[in-house]
């Protein structure tokens, strides 16, 4: 061999995406030079399902969302068991709002490739952009079981809120709940007062004991109002509110 040959072969293995077609630019350039290999590779052979998903992909970097979804749409037709063409084609309708929509591409693309974990995840943004985080988070659970070295997985489940509680009913205004030191403070009952009060007046004091002083009698069991009064004044300062946040 030559040394003239054996270089010519070194710079081609060396440098071959310099002799690559408009399939693999359209694959490997990005923005305009992407969308025109693209163009040139479509031409060349109308049924390429993959040179409308990278082109697909150009548009939906550009922001053309209806454009990208006519590409996804080309690539299911030449090809339907293509799962990136409908988790793509979903991506771009969640961009549009259309979150049903999105829900079924991805749905779709799992069952053509069950291990495909970008679907999984992208369905959790779904779920999520829904406000069901329970679905959510499991979906990016299954992304990482899928692929444990997923992190934008990782990120949206931290990110995800947990799943609301049950809603506590709150204490009714007229029957406030009291707890048990409330109770155990109580005054006497109305039947404890009237015995009180009975053994006071039917217990005739001695001819020789001096008559109680008014201080004396103010200091004696109260009478069957008072200790009423305080404890509704009791429950009403230590009363909580009627709602509460859980």
């Amino acid at each position: 061999m030559s040394r003239r040959l054996a270089v010519g072969l070194i710079v081609l293995l060396s440098a071959p995406a310099a002799f690559a077609g408009p399939r693999e630019d359209c694959e490997n350039l990005r923005g305009d030079a992407a969308l025109r290999a693209c163009d040139v590779a479509i031409k060349q052979n109308a049924r390429d399902a993959k040179s409308y998903i990278n082109r697909g992909v150009e548009y939906q970097v550009k922001g053309d969302m209806d454009r990208a979804i006519a590409d996804y749409s080309k690539a299911i037709e030449i090809n339907p068991k293509e799962a990136q063409a409908y988790t793509n084609r979903g991506i771009a309708y969640a961009a549009k709002g259309n979150t049903d929509r999105a829900i079924a591409d991805y749905t779709k693309a799992i069952e053509i490739d069950p291990k495909y974990a970008r679907a999984y995840s992208k369905r959790g943004d779904a779920y999520s952009d829904k406000k069901d985080y329970a679905r959510a988070i499991g979906e990016y659970t299954k992304a990482i079981e899928i692929n444990p070295k997923d992190a934008q997985a990782y990120n949206s489940r931290a990110g995800s809120p947990p799943a609301p509680r049950a809603t506590r009913t709150a204490p009714s205004p007229t029957t406030p709940r009291r707890s048990r030191s409330i109770r155990s403070m109580r005054g006497p009952t109305k039947a404890e007062a009237m015995r009180t009060t009975t053994r006071k007046i039917t217990t005739a004091p001695s001819p020789t004991s001096p008559r109680p002083s008014k201080s004396t009698r103010e200091m004696q069991a109260p009478t069957t109002s008072a200790p009423m009064l305080t404890r509704n004044q009791e429950l009403r300062a230590m009363r909580l509110p009627t709602t509460r946040g859980f």
